[in-house]
């Protein structure tokens, strides 16, 4: 941890904000699994929530005329674009504590998912900073710090983020991350399940 932490900055000191998302009276009587004229807006609960995973919206709700009894309402938070969103609640026996997600649309988002809004003067791409939060590495840290279901942003604040300063050139790079995709692709292409190409391709993410 130590290491970690010479090596890095905390979360906490380039995000704007990190913030649980908002809370209906009822998610049976006010979110539903159709877009319409009554729940014109898409909003992703936790379990809509996946490692890299691409964001579809599933639900649906009104956010001008819903129930709305908690958490956040200011719309600045769900408007900010790109964002990181995680499930905020993570049952102590699975392995994977942290599961991130860019969020580039502007999505609106449940209470038992958390967003991380990065401060406008940040140069981190949130790519990069996913990754981070994905990594093998970091979700060991974070699983054997911080032993509660909840993911507060106190917790996730002290997560360490280090500010990579590249010594290979552009080309090599790109060189690599084509690699990295072509990867991907193979793994995926093998496997129907999103969950095991991910799992294929964890070391070359790592």
């Amino acid at each position: 941890i130590v290491d970690l932490y010479g090596e890095a900055i905390k979360l906490g000191e380039i995000a704007d904000r990190i913030s649980l998302g908002l809370r209906v009276e009822s998610v049976e009587e006010n979110v539903s699994s159709t877009q319409s004229n009554e729940y014109p807006n898409p909003i992703f609960l936790g379990s809509e929530i996946e490692r890299y995973g691409p964001l579809a919206p599933q639900s649906y709700f009104d956010f001008e005329g819903g129930s709305i009894i908690g958490g956040t309402r200011d719309p600045e938070v769900y408007d900010h674009t790109p964002k990181i969103l995680l499930q905020s609640i993570r049952n102590l026996s699975l392995e994977r504590r942290l599961v991130p997600v860019v969020d580039e649309e502007g999505y609106h988002f449940g209470g038992n998912v958390v967003g991380i809004l990065l401060k406008e003067e940040v140069e981190l791409d949130a790519h990069y900073l996913q990754a981070v939060i994905a990594s093998n590495l970091i979700n060991q840290f974070f699983r054997h710090r911080f032993t509660t279901i909840s993911l507060t942003s106190t917790f996730l604040s002290e997560i360490p983020i280090r500010d990579i300063e590249f010594t290979t050139d552009a080309d090599e790079r790109e060189a690599h991350v084509s690699t990295l995709i072509d990867a991907y692709k193979a793994a995926r292409a093998e496997n129907a399940d999103p969950a095991a190409t991910l799992d294929a391709t964890t070391d070359h993410l790592d």
